[in-house]
């Protein structure tokens, strides 16, 4: 009993037991404290849980949106990809309709009917016509 703690708390034991209204206020007191710890941590805890799952769709948002700059970037890319494509198919025909006309007409000033220059190059009677 030489421990300063120990005498404290037995001196304050003998004094509640003597005092039957002393002793339900002090446990009324204790009771409310007590409720309080428990209050405030369950409200930690709560918005330990509310600020993980506000993390967590933040962070889902985030990814989501990295997804679609990338999805955006991958298909810039694509899409030029499928335009220089296009461009050189295009380049390819026009190529192609160039030499046909260019035969078209050679044929032409060699006296070639023109029906048989629309079978051997493929072009219109209008186009040669016109040419």
């Amino acid at each position: 009993m030489d421990d300063p703690v120990m005498k404290k708390a037995v001196t304050n034991l003998e004094w509640l037991s003597q005092d039957r209204a002393t002793r339900e206020r002090y446990e009324a007191r204790q009771k409310a404290l007590r409720d309080e710890l428990s209050r405030t941590e369950g409200a930690r805890r709560q918005a330990l849980k509310q600020g993980r799952e506000e993390g967590r769709e933040q962070g889902r948002e985030e990814g989501r949106e990295e997804g679609r700059e990338e999805g955006r970037e991958e298909g810039r890319e694509e899409g030029r990809e499928e335009g220089r494509e296009e461009g050189r198919e295009e380049g390819r025909e026009e190529g192609q309709l160039a030499k046909q006309q260019e035969i078209a007409r050679k044929m032409l000033q060699a006296g070639v009917e023109t029906a048989d220059i629309a079978k051997w190059t493929g072009l219109s009677l209008d186009e040669i016509v016109r040419l």
